[in-house]
């Protein structure tokens, strides 16, 4: 029985290893380092960092990262953007749009603060990703939208009063874009016709 219990707490000390480093849990936290990937940007540069987060795994998790709203992540997704290719680049802008979901004020300041004038609001502030199955339904991407819309709401900090206007706009643009996308509106990129009377 004493031989056992060394081999036992070895088995349990590997298998809360595995649990603890494995991709994101079902919950969606993060189980990677901010630090870490600030490091990797810092001595292999922004494009290679780039591209070994999505070579070898760590993607998914880092996108899950990102959805938190995390200033640290917020802002490794605002220098990731700056290299990410098509795919790559439309899924850190969906990142950014959830970590604005997640933490409005925070997001927005942390935004304004830092990369005022280098970060689209439109990005941040837009429909939900309607692939994703937690908002694959008109009414599942209107009601994000319309938690989107109350969270901003709720922002009183004079020097985002700018910010929150922007993204109430672009709330307003990505409500019409999903009625339109899902039979409920018309294009909200073309003009109405012309009436004649």
């Amino acid at each position: 029985m004493k031989k056992l219990i060394p081999l036992l707490l070895l088995v349990l000390a590997c298998g809360y290893f595995a649990i603890a480093h494995a991709a994101p849990q079902a919950n969606g936290t993060c189980s990677l380092s901010a630090d870490q990937i600030n490091a990797e940007l810092k001595r292999d540069g922004v494009q290679k960092t780039y591209d070994d987060l999505a070579k070898d795994g760590r993607w998914d998790v880092l996108i899950k990262c990102i959805d938190t709203g995390d200033t640290a992540w917020v802002e490794i997704d605002v220098v990731l953007s700056a290299v990410g290719d098509a795919s790559g680049g439309e899924e850190l802008n969906t990142a950014l749009s959830e970590a604005f979901a997640s933490q409005p004020r925070t997001v927005l300041k942390f935004l304004h603060d830092k990369y005022h004038f280098e970060v689209n609001l439109d990005v941040v502030c837009s429909a939900p990703d309607i692939d994703d199955p937690r908002y694959n339904s008109y009414e599942l991407a209107i009601t994000a939208i319309n938690k989107r819309e109350h969270a901003i709401a709720n922002i009183t900090d004079k020097e985002l009063l700018d910010d929150v206007a922007s993204c109430h706009d672009a709330l307003e643009y990505a409500r019409k874009w999903v009625a339109y996308t899902y039979g409920h509106g018309p294009n909200p990129d073309q003009a109405p016709p012309a009436t004649t009377h």
